[in-house]
């Protein structure tokens, strides 16, 4: 009886958490945020990088999920193992999203570096500035994916010696 106490309690966390989530999108980026039509315009310098609000939204849910079960599996010292289980999955899907957002902004530094070595003519220190810029960001997120690999073996360390008790 407790265990599916537990499971439908850790339902209704994973639920709260997708609605903190989207939550949180509409307070950051409006009221149209699931609209697969919509999209996030970020400007740096004079280059302009269009997003699908929809994968804004994707990436803050699984965010919002990993930093709540993050805290939540730390809180119960590993003991309830639905939490470990979401945990995990969320951080393999934080894996899965930094990867992609590593791979986006490479391709885009490689465009940024593309232009400057293409045109000569065009070349300004704002665009080597950019291609600066967009490397150490990708640096920063392959730390933080090297991080959350860190976070996914210690999860497994843990949960396995927890279960072997």
């Amino acid at each position: 009886m407790k265990q599916i106490y537990t499971v439908k309690k850790e339902i209704i966390y994973l639920i709260v958490t997708l609605l903190l989530g989207y939550f949180l999108n509409v307070l950051f980026f409006g009221k149209n945020a699931l609209s697969f039509s919509q999209t996030l315009n970020i400007n740096i310098y004079d280059t302009y990088f269009v997003f699908q609000s929809f994968a804004v939204l994707i990436f803050i849910i699984v965010l919002t999920i990993f930093l709540l079960y993050l805290v939540r599996t730390i809180w119960f010292r590993f003991q309830n193992n639905w939490a470990n289980i979401i945990a995990v999955v969320a951080t393999i899907a934080m894996l899965v999203s930094v990867d992609s957002l590593v791979s986006m902004i490479d391709s885009f530094a490689a465009l940024s570096l593309e232009n400057i070595v293409g045109s000569l003519s065009n070349y300004t220190d704002s665009s080597k500035e950019m291609s600066a810029y967009l490397n150490n960001t990708s640096l920063i997120a392959k730390i933080f994916q090297a991080c959350l690999l860190l976070i996914l073996v210690f999860f497994s360390f843990k949960i396995g010696s927890n279960n072997s008790k």
